[in-house]
């Protein structure tokens, strides 16, 4: 009887710890990603459908083609898991919703029946832009995972696989959102935009680059059975 009312402090701080756990944990990824088409004509004649046109550091994308939107394009390199980026504006962060300003910009991968199924942009005429994007892999796949040319490509990830938006540390400028990188298949190379509708993007920063480490709670739980093992073995003996 001694022993199992050992037990009852010994629960009691676990599920204390595993509720500050879950309440340090980031929020997941709301702010979705745009979607670029090559499926229309390029932007420069605005009588056609979806239109697409970029130059590396823009992109103009439109499913109506009469109202084109003009996006930033910001482009990071040499992302590893547990890098941390703070992304700085002018005028407010973008809003939380699917249509944010501010989202990830993955590639889309040609499946024309072209000799080459290369991950980026297209335009209608099959010309490559030079825009950076995401590969998240293709949502354009057949059921068994081809794409028109009978190849295989990995199926397309949602973004919230990867990012987990933190709480900037202290001293941060107010006006920034702050995002840790992780998961299993994490591209190095990330590409996002933001809408010249939006607030204005001022810069990216490595708050953090280093392999995650257990959190205080992990190592407090750990330390918690630890301690429980001893209270069990000194009962024994008593």
């Amino acid at each position: 009887m001694r022993l199992k009312r050992a037990w009852i402090p010994i629960l009691s701080v676990v599920s204390l710890c595993l509720a500050g756990a879950q309440v340090s944990q980031g929020t997941s990824y709301v702010r979705g990603y745009v979607r670029p088409s090559g499926d229309g004509g390029t932007c420069v004649d605005l009588s056609v459908g979806p239109c697409v046109n970029g130059n590396g550091s823009s992109l103009t994308f439109a499913v109506d083609a009469s109202a084109p939107v003009t996006y930033q394009v910001i482009f990071l390199t040499d992302i590893e898991p547990g890098t941390e980026i703070g992304f700085t504006f002018s005028g407010g962060v973008p809003v939380d919703d699917a249509n944010s300003t501010f989202s990830v910009l993955p590639c889309a991968h040609r499946n024309d029946g072209a000799l080459v199924n290369q991950p980026g942009i297209y335009d209608t005429s099959d010309t490559l832009l030079t825009t950076n994007c995401t590969d998240l892999g293709d949502y354009n796949l057949n059921p068994d995972n081809s794409n028109s040319l009978g190849q295989n490509d990995p199926a397309f990830t949602d973004p919230s696989n990867f990012i987990t938006e933190e709480i900037c540390p202290a001293g941060t400028p107010g006006d920034t959102v702050c995002y840790t990188f992780s998961g299993a298949g994490l591209p190095s190379e990330w590409g996002f935009v933001e809408a010249s509708s939006g607030p204005e993007f001022v810069s990216a920063e490595v708050i953090s680059s280093t392999t995650p480490t257990p959190e205080p709670a992990s190592l407090s739980l750990l330390a918690i059975g630890l301690a429980g093992l001893g209270v069990i073995r000194r009962k024994r003996a008593a």
